[in-house]
């Protein structure tokens, strides 16, 4: 079933910020979703999932599916963190340094932990472990409650969460750790089922069966019908009108990258059902899927999610609510964008300086000097002289991370990866909490030359592109390296009038 416009679904709300965020909704279609109804599947998020939909060769449907189920890395509740905090393979993931338990212990033990609801360990004993014991090669035994353990499962409440991830009722369910820390909780508001669920309950079974995948070493699958699948009751797409748990943090999603605007992202907050999917988020969805080159249905099915989840430069994809839809309309040519405006440096500059900022890796130097600097020297009519980072220069590079970043854009290993600033700010920052590779990338490992490539795009004046093969693309894997496409060359000669 898909969401579509006038749906009502649980996190749409999130959705509707992660459009917002990104430039799919404007400030005025996002302060007016979220001043009625949060989880609504109106007009504008409907467009706006569209827009993001074409912008990331997705399939433009405008509707959304799958909402958010459980989305844990590292005891955090991040969607894009879901995506792409591990080493992915086809759809499976690792944990960041592919942490697992030694085969040497054979049997792990478990327990609930003191004050835990004792009829949990029914369906986690006779449903969740079994289900891994028969695939993973440990045999499961119970401890305890007082005993040390392997294992420890128990359950906190939106009032005593250290963490401040439980939330009440809807939205997060529950968290998990990487192994060997084997601890994992669960929302104790929620309305959990024990022995099978009703339509309007959480199977507890279900979720436990996911939460001890993370403990075993599991990340998220993009597979919709993988038991690591982060988002929704597998299998089971969303249209508007409908509510599901998690749509909140798809909203915010949606939100940051531009799809839903302040007004549409307020109106989907602050109303009673944050997670209904309503007109605004279906058509944000529909955005998304023609912005990425998808079928734009306006459901997030499992291709459109699996977009999301990848690795991605941090700046909006719609800014001040314009987008290309296709690159056919307005001011933009092929698929290239400018900033609003259309900034560039003076060109009667010619050089421009650039330094490292204090702190930073020194080892950048080498693929920001040698392969990113250097491939635009080629193309746009300014030569780069490196300075002391003590000196005044035009650009300004250094590296930020989840506890130092004062945006708080950085969000650890996966996620965003880097943002930078237009003419003539000359910013640009990297994660430092990133596993880069500075002299060619491994499976494991993000290439810096070409990540610090594409931000220095937006440095000298392109906003991103929405062709797949541009560096200017939002997106990037991990063990990817990229060079200048045709249409970075285009974007650039053309901002700075430049002769083919």
């Amino acid at each position: 079933m898909d969401c579509k416009k006038g749906d009502n679904k649980e996190g749409i709300q999130q959705l509707k910020q992660y459009l917002h965020n990104f430039g799919y909704l404007n400030d005025t279609q996002y302060s007016k979703s979220t001043n009625t109804d949060a989880n609504l599947f109106y007009e504008d998020l409907e467009s706006a999932i569209t827009t993001y939909q074409i912008n990331f060769s997705l399939n433009p449907t405008g509707v959304h599916g799958v909402a958010l189920r459980i989305s844990s890395m590292h005891g955090k509740t991040r969607m894009k963190a879901a995506a792409s905090g591990g080493d992915y393979h086809p759809d499976y993931g690792f944990f960041r340094g592919q942490p697992k338990w030694p085969l040497s212990k054979k049997e792990l033990t478990w327990r609930l932990n003191p004050g835990s609801r004792l009829d949990a360990a029914a369906p986690i004993r006779d449903f969740a472990l079994v289900s891994w014991a028969a695939v993973s090669p440990f045999s499961f035994r119970q401890v305890d409650e007082d005993d040390d353990s392997d294992i420890k499962i128990g359950f906190r409440y939106k009032d005593n969460d250290p963490l401040g991830l439980m939330d009440g009722p809807g939205g997060e369910l529950a968290y998990a750790y990487a192994p060997t820390n084997g601890q994992m909780f669960l929302d104790g508001d929620e309305d959990w089922a024990m022995n099978g669920p009703r339509p309007e309950q959480m199977d507890f079974g279900t979720v436990a069966l996911h939460e001890l995948g993370h403990i075993l070493g599991l990340q998220h699958s993009s597979d919709i019908n993988a038991i690591m699948f982060p988002f929704g009751q597998r299998g089971q797409e969303g249209k508007r009108g409908d509510k599901k748990e998690g749509i909140h943090q798809l909203k915010q999603y949606l939100h940051r990258f531009g799809y839903l605007n302040n007004t549409q992202y307020s109106h989907s907050t602050q109303v009673v059902d944050a997670n209904l999917l309503d007109e605004n988020m279906e058509r944000a969805i529909r955005t998304y899927q023609i912005n990425f080159n998808l079928k734009p249905t306006g459901v997030l099915d499992a291709e459109t999610v699996s977009t999301m989840m990848k690795p991605r430069c941090g700046l909006p994809d719609i800014i001040d609510g314009k987008t290309r839809m296709n690159a056919s309309r307005g001011e933009y040519h092929l698929d290239y964008e400018f900033y609003s405006g259309r900034p560039s440096w003076p060109l009667s500059k010619k050089e421009l300086t650039w330094r490292l900022l204090p702190g930073s890796r020194q080892d950048a130097i080498e693929p920001i000097r040698d392969y990113a600097l250097q491939s635009w020297d080629s193309i746009v009519p300014f030569t780069f002289r490196l300075v002391r980072e003590t000196d005044v220069s035009d650009i300004k590079i250094g590296f930020r991370t989840e506890k130092t970043d004062p945006f708080g854009q950085m969000d650890g290993p996966g996620g965003e990866l880097a943002y930078a600033f237009g003419p003539t700010v000359g910013e640009m920052y990297l994660d430092g909490d990133e596993n880069w590779a500075i002299n060619g990338p491994t499976k494991q490992e993000y290439d810096m030359g070409t990540v610090a490539l594409h931000e220095l795009g937006h440095v000298l004046g392109l906003q991103h592109s929405y062709d797949p093969h541009a560096i200017m693309w939002p997106t990037i894997d991990k063990g990817v390296v990229k060079d200048l496409g045709e249409d970075d060359i285009a974007g650039m000669k053309a901002l700075y009038n430049l002769p083919w």
